[in-house]
């Protein structure tokens, strides 16, 4: 995928994957922020599942790094959430990514968010 990204870093099937690998921590060191990027540029490149995936990152935000695993204290947050988040909460930004998936891209996983969001 790399090899692919290098000859045409806007191939939309490659970032959607780096991303993936990215999500899941696959091969690569478990980063979210740097999957968030690689399904934007998938989706502006037209691939309509990494709409899906870029709604459930709106849904519940996207911690950073540093936020990824919790020490088992919980949460503080009152502190300050832009810290935390390198993109915070936006319910209505993730139904906005998942219409789009569904209408567009015909995407299953998507309908099923958007059928729990308005339940």
């Amino acid at each position: 995928m790399r090899l692919a990204l290098s000859i045409d870093d806007g191939c939309p099937e490659a970032n959607y994957w780096m991303g993936v690998l990215y999500e899941e921590g696959l091969g690569v060191e478990l980063n979210h922020e740097i999957s968030w990027k690689y399904y934007e540029r998938s989706a502006q490149a037209g691939l309509m599942k990494a709409y899906t995936k870029l709604g459930h990152f709106c849904y519940s935000g996207v911690r950073r790094q540093e936020f990824m695993k919790d020490d088992g204290s919980g949460w503080d947050l009152g502190r300050n959430e832009d810290y935390i988040f390198a993109k915070r909460p936006d319910k209505m930004e993730a139904v906005y990514d998942y219409l789009k998936a569904a209408n567009f891209g015909k995407d299953a996983e998507a309908c099923n968010c958007l059928g729990l969001i308005y339940e």
